[in-house]
């Protein structure tokens, strides 16, 4: 049996279609032109996609902003002589609220039955973030091939991606005008069309094979650049960071 997961990209193309179903539904029970639905509905359907996939790209960038003092709480709490539940037991004693809530959420995927890696993969789905994916695989590791060492690259990885961070934030401050750009020329000629759709001999225009045929057209160009503006707004995860022996810093306690 073939197993369905909910993916991001699943997610943006339900609520798209939908969007777009119902936009579609609405325009021509208005306006009663097929070639004015046809172009709200795309309209519809490419505005939601990239809301949910700006949506979800925030969630993500949310949630890397509190990795930094996630790893020092683990840093501090390792080097103390705490499991990995009761450092995350500590979370729940930050001033940050979004920490607490996750520190919660961690405790509960590492207090479950399931063995460690499967903990930790659960618990970097929870955080949901590229960063995640490198702390809780450091915590693997650390578990494997033992944490001599640990505390000190734990602290280095948090230093590192606040340092990414900011240069994060300045890049996506420069280029967030381009991507809004890309938008706007996605969606004008749209727009145009259903201007134009108003008046009935431009309507007449696209009743025909020839019209319907640059519909498509246009509607198979304008979802190709809508893809390639959600693949150059989402950040980069990382499934894959360590190999066996990669890190020296983690070597067996002797």
């Amino acid at each position: 049996m073939t197993k369905f997961s909910v993916t991001p990209g699943r997610i943006q193309l339900a609520y798209s279609l939908s969007a777009g179903v119902l936009g579609f539904l609405f325009c021509l029970n208005v306006f009663h032109s097929l070639v004015l639905g046809f172009c709200f509905a795309l309209v519809v359907s490419a505005a939601t996609r990239q809301f949910v996939s700006s949506r979800q790209n925030a969630r993500q960038v949310a949630n890397s902003r509190l990795i930094p003092d996630l790893t020092e709480i683990f840093a501090a709490g390792l080097e103390a002589g705490l499991s990995l539940l009761e450092c995350a037991e500590e979370l729940t004693r930050h001033s940050n609220q979004r920490l607490v809530t996750l520190g919660q959420q961690i405790s509960a995927a590492l207090d479950s039955n399931l063995a460690l890696p499967e903990k930790l993969h659960r618990c970097s789905s929870l955080v949901a973030c590229r960063e995640a994916g490198l702390l809780f695989q450091m915590l693997e590791t650390a578990a494997v091939f033992g944490d001599r060492g640990l505390r000190d690259a734990l602290l280095g990885f948090a230093k590192r991606t606040r340092e990414l961070h900011a240069l994060e934030d300045e890049l996506q401050s420069r280029l967030g005008w381009i991507r809004g750009t890309a938008t706007l020329a996605q969606f004008s000629p749209w727009i145009v069309v259903a201007l134009l759709s108003l008046r009935p001999e431009a309507a007449a225009a696209y009743a025909n094979g020839t019209g319907a045929l640059l519909l498509v057209a246009g509607l198979i160009a304008t979802q190709f650049a809508a893809h390639l503006i959600a693949l150059a707004s989402k950040r980069s995860s990382v499934t894959e960071v360590f190999s066996v022996g990669g890190i020296p810093e983690f070597r067996r306690a002797s």
